[in-house]
């Protein structure tokens, strides 16, 4: 709401109507773009008789929607003019009360630039306005241009709209179109009718017949041509329909109208599947009969869409085994092919369990069985009690593992699924830990690899793993992408650098894990470790020096190695003076102080930045700290510089000088600076830190719930609304308006402050009358304004001109804008 618009519906009734007309063009631009419009104000346009005013009030977008009994009252009284801006509602009720006292005969309908000229010449943007017209106007050029135009039309709008024809103009102007212009379905029904001896009876009786179960078949056909739509209660001859799908199959567009519905039969859905592929399921709501899942596995052991497609034939069957519509049973004795069971049962927990406990009780632990199930799971035509049967039955026969493999070296690309090997994978996630424990050392390497390196694996598999010390399976282990962070603990006590360098490259690693990893610590060695640390690895050295490596510069600068210190030099500036120092200390520590020293030596001429690598005053100071009597002493005195830069007082003014948007707060948590949240806390109430840092702050550990209470409250408002809920006050006691803006909405939803005193208090008023026509006061059982403006200004018109001119660009309270207009006014005239 505008100011101007609040005055105005605050003004006494008996007064506005002379107050819209002398202050027309703001009242105009009111009532043709409020949002909200007041029922005073609306009743005072409407009684105004003045064809501007209800002219820009029929072009409010709201007004039919929210006064549409008001709108009906316009609407019978409309010239035309007016009845031609609320045509253009989308309001199918009132365009009928509208066209309902439409005279054609008035010529400003077809005069040049008028509503009918206008609307055909721009027919191809206005189309969806013809579209609703055409057939209900006493306009025939709409009509005209609705049949005529080459744009997409339903076939039961052509029907319609024919029919209006023939009822106003006759047979003749109906025949003159010609038919192939329309839908084969409208030709056909327009050619019947142009026969009969009632055409518009025939034409009536051929859109009522779209409507009817038995004349569904005749819409599909239409739907496919894309002249038509399956309304969601429209009535179906599910057996005609099935009929016409078997005698010429529907298209795309029909099929998925029918597939969306949830009486759908299942022979149609089936038909769909076979027709369109397993992307249909799509299409259908809740879960889907056997049939169904049996016509989806057919096709995804053609190898259509075959990831996807399971996924989606997974959901299903979940959906279906939790609504009881079938059973765990049911899908494992009749779903075949068996190659998509395995992908299925993964995805719906009782399937798993059946699957499993039957894989358990045929063939269990016996590698011949596995060996042949193997064998045979590639190729078999038939559903998995019959594929555990014949391994059972030839276990004896198979002495080798069929097309076996090695495991694809950790450091290249995992090699691409097949449907076999991905199915085997699935149905050994299916069985139970003790029987995928016990056939371990059966299976191939590749098989090996893809159970125990690719996709989730159990954690009770993962724990059994863990416990058997078998370092090869957990290396492959330790480079699952989806093995969960809980596990790295077990995992990192081996002290193996190839888990480690498994674990170093998971997405899952936290920043404390790959710093623990890359300076080497072994699992029982508290930070900053000894001298006997855990070598690097190739693998993860070749990995961190690839060019297009993520840098995480905590555990590039702590790990104390020279080649992965200098790399980072080279990549990028180490961007503050504690890092540098930090760097240096952890070279020292584990490669010596020599090493350290060397480091300000390096020909770093080659790097991909400009300006010196060094601080001059961090190298300085770190090299005399080098140069101490004795190695130790020189730790100790490079650790005496770190730890004199990473004080708490340090930290505060890091934080005061961050800027979140540039990624200093990022490189402040890789400074590791000595907290202390006491002195912080004091620090925030003296001067509050911005929201990004104290986002930031509330993901450190140990943040004061005071804190995080904060950032979970959301960063603060421009207007207000989250704004303290009690007001400031000023040394006297007295609330204090000044800034009234940021805190005034919570605190008046709070009831901590009446409306009544901010509404006489704050200033300028145009902002005032702005805020409280965006929070809705103006709206309340409680507005004070019509008390005020009354008692102040009443009836005096000039005073109420004086104060719409005035208000937009007055400094003061609402009390001096309205009291000032009045004191002028009866200056000026005094009588």
């Amino acid at each position: 709401m505008t100011a101007v618009q609040v005055l105005l519906e605050c003004c006494e009734p008996k007064v506005l109507p002379d107050v819209l007309t002398r202050r027309r063009q703001a009242a105009e631009e009111v009532l043709r773009h409020a949002s909200v419009l007041g029922a005073t104000l609306v009743r005072a346009v409407l009684d105004s008789g003045d064809d501007g005013l209800r002219l820009a009030l029929a072009g409010n977008r709201a007004f039919p929607a929210s006064h549409p009994e008001a709108a009906a009252e316009l609407a019978a009284t409309a010239t035309a003019p007016i009845a031609a801006a609320l045509l253009r509602h989308g309001d199918a009720k009132l365009r009928a009360e509208v066209l309902a006292v439409v005279d054609p005969a008035d010529p400003w309908w077809r005069r040049p630039g008028g509503f009918v000229p206008t609307l055909v010449d721009r027919a191809r943007y206005e189309w969806q306005m013809i579209t609703d017209l055409a057939g209900t106007t006493p306009f025939e050029e709409i009509d005209h241009v609705f049949l005529s135009l080459d744009r997409a039309r339903t076939a039961r709008r052509e029907l319609e709209v024919l029919a209006h024809v023939w009822r106003r103009a006759g047979r003749d102007a109906v025949a003159g179109y010609p038919t192939a212009q329309f839908d084969p379905l409208v030709a056909e029904s327009l050619a019947d009718a142009l026969g009969a001896e009632d055409g518009v009876a025939a034409l009536e009786r051929a859109t009522h017949e779209l409507e009817t179960a038995a004349g569904v078949a005749r819409l599909l056909r239409a739907v496919d041509r894309g002249t038509a739509e399956l309304a969601p209660d429209q009535l179906v001859d599910w057996s005609a329909v099935v009929a016409g799908d078997a005698e010429q199959p529907y298209g795309a567009a029909a099929a998925k109208a029918l597939g969306e519905r949830a009486d759908c039969p299942d022979a149609l859905r089936t038909s769909f599947v076979h027709r369109f592929g397993v992307d249909v399921l799509n299409w259908f709501p809740g879960p889907v009969g056997l049939p169904v899942m049996l016509a989806c596995a057919e096709e995804l052991a053609n190898g259509n869409a075959v990831v996807t497609g399971t996924r989606l034939l997974g959901e299903k069957v979940a959906e279906a085994l939790e609504q009881g519509t079938v059973t765990a049973a049911q899908v494992v004795e009749r779903l075949a092919p068996v190659g998509c069971l395995p992908g299925v049962a993964v995805m719906a927990e009782p399937l798993r369990t059946a699957v499993g406990e039957l894989v358990g009780a045929t063939v269990g632990t016996d590698p011949g069985a596995w060996r042949a199930l193997w064998k045979h799971l590639s190729s078999w035509p038939g559903s998995l009690p019959e594929l555990l049967a014949a391994a059972t039955a030839t276990a004896g026969e198979v002495r080798r593992w069929a097309n076996a493999r090695p495991a694809p070296a950790l450091d290249g690309k995992p090699p691409a699924w097949t449907r076999s090997r991905r199915a085997f994978r699935d149905l050994l996630l299916c069985c139970p830990t003790e029987t995928v424990m016990a056939i371990l050392p059966v299976l191939d390497g590749r098989a090996t690899y893809d159970l125990l390196h690719r996709g989730t694996v159990g954690p009770e598999l993962v724990a059994a793993l863990i416990d058997t010390n078998n370092l090869a399976h957990l290396r492959l282990l330790a480079g699952n992408r989806d093995l969960p962070a809980d596990t790295f603990d077990a995992l990192l006590a081996y002290d193996d650098t190839e888990i480690n360098t498994g674990l170093y490259q998971s997405p899952h690693a936290t920043p404390a894990v790959r710093r623990r990893i890359l300076a080497g610590l072994r699992h029982d060695e508290a930070w900053p470790g000894g001298t006997d640390r855990l070598p690097l690895g190739d693998r993860l050295r070749a990995h961190l020096l690839e060019p297009a490596e993520r840098r995480f510069m905590l555990p590039w600068i702590e790990s104390g190695l020279t080649e992965l210190a200098v790399e980072l030099m080279r990549r990028t500036r180490v961007p503050t003076g504690l890092l540098q120092l930090r760097m240096v200390l952890a070279v020292a520590r584990r490669e010596g102080v020599p090493a350290a020293r060397a480091l300000f030596e390096v020909d770093l001429t080659r790097r991909a930045y400009q300006g010196n690598p060094w601080l001059v005053a961090v190298r300085k100071a770190a090299a005399g700290a080098l140069d101490g009597p004795d190695e130790a002493a020189a730790v100790r005195a490079v650790q005496a510089l770190v730890d004199r830069e990473s004080t708490p007082d340090k930290w505060l003014g890091r934080l005061r000088r961050a800027d979140p948007m540039a990624g200093d707060l990022h490189i402040l948590e890789a400074e590791q600076h000595v907290t202390d949240w006491t002195l912080l806390l004091a620090e925030h109430r003296r001067e509050p830190f911005p929201y990004g840092v104290l986002v930031y702050l509330g993901k450190l550990p140990g943040c004061p719930a005071e804190l995080v209470a904060e950032v979970a409250a959301g960063p603060p408002s421009t207007d207000g609304s989250d704004g303290p809920v009690v007001p400031p006050t000023t040394p006297d006691g007295s609330v204090d308006w000044t800034d009234w803006a940021t805190w005034a909405p919570r605190a008046v939803a709070a009831g901590t402050v009446p409306l009544a005193d901010l509404a006489t208090t704050a200033a300028p008023v145009s902002a005032l009358l702005r805020a409280g026509g965006k929070a809705g006061w103006w709206r309340t059982a409680d507005d004070p304004l019509p008390g005020l403006c009354r008692e102040v200004l009443g009836e005096n018109l000039d005073g109420w001109l004086l104060a719409l001119d005035l208000v937009d660009n007055f400094p003061g309270t609402l009390p001096e804008l309205l009291t000032t207009s009045r004191m002028a006014t009866a200056v000026l005239s005094p009588h």
